[in-house]
């Protein structure tokens, strides 16, 4: 079950990766160990997951937004979680 929604994220270009801990979003009600899954739809934007962290790796000098959707499973059932990020072009 999802614990809290995920914000949205709105940050400039050229930004450090982001750690998200899964962990702090999703549960499950039996304890069972939980897989996650990243789908995105942004072109300036390198999605990992290692372990219960998400990484957010943001490409050089480019700008966009778009969704992120996180679906965690326990091998049985899945639930899923989106948010948007917005990467805004820096003055330079």
């Amino acid at each position: 079950y999802i614990l809290s929604e995920i914000s949205d994220i709105l940050i400039q270009e050229d930004n450090e990766q982001i750690q998200i801990d899964l962990s702090l979003y999703f549960s499950d009600v039996d304890n069972s160990e939980l897989s996650y899954v990243a789908n995105e739809n942004i072109d300036v934007l390198l999605t990992s997951i290692t372990e219960n962290y998400l990484l957010l790796s943001f490409n050089p000098n480019q700008s966009g937004s778009g969704n992120v959707t996180i679906i965690a499973s326990d091998g049985e059932l899945s639930i899923e979680d989106s948010f948007v990020i917005t990467i805004t072009a820096a003055n330079e």
